[in-house]
């Protein structure tokens, strides 16, 4: 439910400009996964995907249709706000590429059932984050250049990162590097209570 939660938040939350957790080649490739969905051969190559993993069709094509939810819903509450989506992390591409956690946690990730990945986004939602030590360096990198573009955006800012940006506790996080602006932050979960609260 990520893509329905964060639009709900949105919504609520009704900033003046959305940054993303990406780059402009990450968002082509986003934009184009979804163009491919429309493809009569989608189902062939979900089954070729499936068949290639080991895993179940409807295991791939869940993995495949909820990736870059984030994205789908900053750009489409942005559109019809007619406001920007802002893409804040120029180092994600050369991270993904680089890093063997990374790689190997998408090679586990295809590997999962529907049900097992529910589990873990379940998890998140209770647990605290930690980010590895091989990464931290990483990741601190990424934030501050983050950290950087995040300070020249003007109003209302609603800003979408991974757990690890706002929550982890173990290095100097997107969160902490930018205390000054007092901001707050919230898992997608919130997006739940907004209904309590009607």
């Amino acid at each position: 439910n990520g893509r329905k939660r964060l639009f709900k938040l949105l919504n609520h939350l009704q900033p003046d400009v959305v940054s993303y957790e990406n780059s402009e080649r990450g968002i082509k490739i986003l934009e184009m996964a979804e163009a491919d969905r429309k493809n009569p051969k989608y189902s062939l190559e979900l089954q070729s995907l499936a068949q290639y993993n080991g895993a179940r069709v409807s295991d791939i094509k869940f993995i495949a249709e909820t990736q870059g939810y984030e994205y789908y819903a900053a750009r489409d509450y942005c559109r019809k706000r007619q406001i920007p989506v802002v893409f804040v992390d120029p180092s994600i591409d050369e991270y993904i590429e680089s890093s063997e956690r990374y790689q190997e946690e998408i090679k586990r990730l295809v590997k999962l059932t529907k049900e097992e990945i529910l589990d873990r986004v379940k998890e998140t939602y209770s647990s605290s984050i930690t980010i590895p030590e091989s990464e931290t360096v990483a990741f601190e990198k990424r934030d501050r250049e983050t950290a950087k573009i995040l300070r020249t955006l003007e109003g209302k800012v609603a800003h979408i990162a991974g757990l690890g940006h706002c929550y982890a506790g173990n290095y100097n996080n997107l969160f902490k590097q930018l205390a000054d602006l007092s901001p707050q932050r919230m898992r997608l979960i919130a997006a739940d209570k907004l209904d309590r609260l009607r």
